[in-house]
């Protein structure tokens, strides 16, 4: 891996005297938490090509952003941040004029080796971009597709409730693509469907292909297949507080409220009231007024909950596309009885949470950094490995296929 990443950082390494003095004067720039702002009038698309300043300026926001805003500081091992900043370094001094796509890759390529699914860059409309020199993305549906409709799509429902026939027994499938926030219109009609979940012999939940979302739906699923609140692992959550980590997260909210702009949608009030609370907190953050974290803890210390059997049985589908908020509903029910979770193992996404986004002013790319690391009391530690399934399935198998073959 060692030599993808200087592979990676070569095309925009320079070792010449002129470019290390004007590194030196870009060094010279104050980068403050308003300077992560991304302005409401922005543009998304990339330009074509990126001057050796422009690269600059780019890469030394995302070092202020890694830095300042990332809860990955403190938990991760001293070498691997060590190592992120001397390849941030390395990207800032550019030989020639680079593409987005090139800068993205390298970017890429600097965040692979962090054991951290969420700390990744994209290009908005071309997706999350992959290392130089890396393998390239694995065939999608590797054990069948999602039975729900397309949900990439924010104008089509992300779930779907039928009721199949199978083994002599009526069979509930609840397929759900992604998780959006409650108040979503994608959920009419969901609370109500979940009051008729066992009406059937049996239930399967399809979480293939779901990239998670809002966690509250996923839980909220959960607590319907236990018959009541679900009481997580325990855990301890630190939420980094400082202006830049609020930055990032104000700045989710600024990114949706741009392309709803730019694709012309009415303005999104619930967006606004979110950016406006986060930059009502930087502002307390830039006084001094918070603490550098907010730590809560959750989860049931007995783990009674363990115990709690579902009415009826119930098999859980997931692929390595499920994560963060998906594999946060299979963390709840995995381990019950009555349960069984069938599939590939999920993508492991869920150290790192509340991700905030920073818009790269000349190249637009989008870099995605945690802001509230999680701690579970077990001392388990997941990331970019996942939760393994019950039942493993190898590629070509149908999750589904299989998974009502062990129903009952």
């Amino acid at each position: 891996m060692k030599r993808l990443i200087i592979l990676a950082v070569s095309v925009l390494a320079s070792p010449t005297p002129a470019l290390a003095d004007s590194t030196a004067q870009n060094a010279a720039v104050v980068i403050d938490a308003d300077r992560l702002l991304i302005h409401l009038d922005s543009q998304l698309m990339p330009p074509a090509r990126l001057s050796p300043g422009e690269t600059r300026e780019d890469v030394a926001l995302v070092s202020f952003a890694f830095e300042q805003g990332y809860c990955g500081i403190g938990h991760l091992p001293d070498g691997i941040v060590k190592r992120v900043k001397e390849e941030l370094s390395l990207l800032s001094n550019p030989k020639t004029d680079v593409t987005p796509n090139e800068l993205c890759a390298a970017l890429a390529t600097t965040f692979s080796f962090v054991p951290d699914a969420h700390l990744t860059a994209d290009i908005v409309g071309q997706g999350e971009c992959q290392p130089l020199g890396g393998e390239k993305l694995a065939a999608t549906h590797q054990v069948g597709a999602n039975v729900a409709p397309n949900g990439s799509d924010s104008k089509k429902p992300v779930w779907r409730m039928r009721t199949i026939r199978t083994h002599g027994h009526d069979v509930t499938v609840m397929a759900i693509t992604r998780f959006p926030p409650p108040r979503d219109l994608a959920w009419v009609g969901f609370d109500k469907a979940l009051m008729t979940l066992f009406n059937a012999d049996g239930v399967v939940i399809d979480l293939r292909q779901n990239s998670g979302g809002d966690s509250r739906q996923g839980l909220a699923l959960a607590s319907a297949i236990l018959g009541r609140p679900v009481d997580v692992p325990v855990q301890t959550l630190e939420q980094l507080q400082t202006p830049a980590a609020l930055a990032l997260l104000s700045n989710r909210s600024r990114l949706v409220e741009i392309r709803g702009r730019i694709a012309g949608k009415p303005r999104d009030s619930g967006e606004e009231e979110l950016r406006k609370k986060y930059d009502l907190l930087l502002e307390r953050a830039k006084r001094g007024d918070l603490p550098r974290y907010s730590v809560e803890q959750r989860g049931n210390i007995e783990g009674g909950q363990k115990n709690v059997k579902t009415k009826k049985p119930v098999v859980i589908l997931v692929d390595r596309d499920c994560g963060s908020s998906c594999e946060l509903t299979v963390e709840a029910l995995q381990g019950r009885p009555g349960i069984l979770v069938v599939g590939q193992a999920t993508a492991g996404a869920v150290h790192f949470r509340e991700v905030g986004r920073v818009l790269l002013p000349h190249s637009h790319i989008v870099v995605n950094l945690g802001t509230k690391f999680v701690k579970y009391d077990d001392g388990r530690f997941i990331e970019k490995m996942g939760y393994k399934p019950d039942i493993e399935l190898q590629n070509g198998q149908d999750a589904l296929f299989e998974g009502l073959n062990r129903l009952f």
